[in-house]
């Protein structure tokens, strides 16, 4: 993840440079559309992904299968229905409601069909990633990840190379191209190391395709409400102001995709874990790795955001150049966002192991929508971009209650110990790091110096203050462990 984090950054750059504040703009806004319409994909993926692990949990090799052929299937009807739903309302929305500079509709037109295409791609290929996580198999991710990355990065430098093209549709197609490659890589993984992953009519059980439907079904609203909450406020944003905000807020969302990809990584080892300890009926297990999960990847999105955040803006301006207005401000406003955001995702999980999401899906999402027509209403008012921006992060605060106290009713759990152990430790844990680094920050004079310093001030202090506060004695006297045998390996 430090690889593909490096090399995301650095093609972000590229790509801002190739094509330009405009069309780095419309690039994301198309994107923005197309990805309105991913919650069903996000929705199914949730329940495969689930019934996935569960059966791992049980051990038996059979459940897998049937719920890796029953799966298949009906990822393969809803990326169909998705396409069509995708172009029908997204072309509409091009053509009458976004603001697109003149001359730029054909090259629109042809990266949107192009994003819709490789989007039912993805949602065919997610059983199988599926089948990847679940198995645990967190070196393949890793290799896959890499490879994605460079690609990427390499058809960027293949825009610089050229001159008499239209930018912006070479760089739709040759994106699309590795997506492609990266469906082939999984898919042949799959069907080599795992037995499950052979589609087979009888193992597509009609009464596991509607558990797997209605508990997608619930998982909509709340995936919905994610998409919304993101790409639906980057429309909205559009309608009052023009692609570069659209520019802006996407160079500040790639700044803290790259951290919570990370993040997310390393949550991605402890999902399969917290369903298969509910699997195996042991809740208080199940809570206590939620619930350490939850505590390290703030600590270590703690370790990582900090010095972003203080530093943004002469970051920006070494990594891009040329900042569009307002990036800085939006990047920090989404680092907050994150921060909340990994915190309470493996209660979320926790939730989804128990298979009762009803409710979480129909608080959350509604929370979340709120923000749509909130946004609207205050745009549409004149209040400030600033205020309007910060407001997004509120919900996420209200996401976090909604899955702790759901997990009370459903696994009988203390929530005041959650709240105490975990959230207020972290905004403990953050507020000794953050502010003698802050006084720091404001004491030495902006330039590369002054990054330099908050940089390596930034990571011993930060190491310092969560080793020593906020790793229980046993965690610590491990890591030491871990951290002597590696060094005598090396020796």
């Amino acid at each position: 993840m430090f690889i593909t984090m490096a090399i995301g950054l650095l093609t972000s750059r590229v790509v801002l440079n190739a094509l330009g504040v405009s069309d780095y703009g419309l690039n994301n806004l198309v994107a923005g559309v197309v990805s309105l319409f991913l919650f069903l994909r996000t929705s199914l993926a949730q329940g495969t992904q689930r019934y996935l692990n569960f059966s791992q949990g049980t051990g038996r090799i059979e459940e897998s299968q049937k719920v890796f052929s029953t799966s298949i299937l009906l990822y393969i009807t809803y990326a169909v229905m998705i396409a069509i739903l995708t172009e029908v309302v997204g072309l509409y929305l091009i053509h009458h409601s976004l603001t697109i500079d003149e001359g730029r509709m054909n090259a629109a037109l042809v990266a949107f069909h192009l994003y819709v295409l490789g989007t039912a791609i993805a949602i065919i290929i997610s059983p199988f990633f599926g089948c990847i996580i679940a198995h645990e198999k967190m070196s393949f991710v890793a290799y896959s990840s890499i490879i994605d990355v460079v690609f990427k990065l390499l058809i960027v430098y293949l825009l610089l190379m050229v001159d008499d093209v239209d930018k912006l549709i070479m760089y739709s197609i040759l994106y699309f191209f590795v997506g492609v490659l990266n469906f082939s890589i999984i898919y042949f993984y799959c069907r080599t190391h795992f037995i499950e992953c052979r589609f087979s009519r009888k193992f597509v059980i009609p009464s596991l395709r509607k558990e797997l439907l209605a508990f997608s079904g619930w998982s909509v609203l709340g995936s919905m409400a994610g998409m919304g909450a993101g790409q639906g406020i980057s429309i909205i944003l559009n309608v009052f102001y023009n692609t570069t905000i659209n520019a802006a807020r996407g160079i500040a969302m790639t700044v803290s995709g790259h951290i919570d990809s990370f993040i997310s990584n390393f949550q991605m080892a402890a999902n399969p874990q917290i369903v298969k300890l509910y699997a195996n009926g042991d809740a208080n297990g199940m809570m206590q790795l939620a619930n350490n999960t939850s505590k390290f990847s703030a600590y270590l999105y703690i370790l990582l955001a900090i010095p972003i955040f203080l530093e943004i803006d002469y970051i920006l301006y070494i990594w891009l150049g040329m900042v569009p207005d307002y990036t800085p401000y939006f990047a920090r406003v989404a680092i907050i966002q994150s921060l909340l955001t990994c915190m309470n995702s493996p209660h979320g999980t926790a939730v989804g192991a128990t298979g009762r999401i009803k409710w979480l899906n129909i608080l959350v999402g509604s929370v979340l929508l709120l923000t749509l027509p909130i946004t609207y209403i205050l745009l549409k008012n004149h209040v400030g971009l600033e205020i309007v921006y910060a407001v997004n992060v509120i919900p996420w605060v209200f996401v976090g209650i909604i899955r702790v106290e759901l997990l009370r009713h459903y696994v009988q759990i203390n929530t005041m110990e959650v709240y105490r152990r975990v959230y207020l430790k972290v905004l403990g844990i953050l507020l000794l790091c953050y502010i003698p680094l802050y006084a720091l920050h404001i004491q030495v004079e902006y330039g590369l110096l002054r990054l330099v310093i908050i940089v390596g001030v930034s990571l011993i202090w930060s190491a310092l203050v969560i080793y020593w506060l906020g790793l229980p004695k046993h965690i610590r006297r491990l890591l030491l462990e871990r951290i002597v045998i590696g060094g005598r390996i090396r020796a």
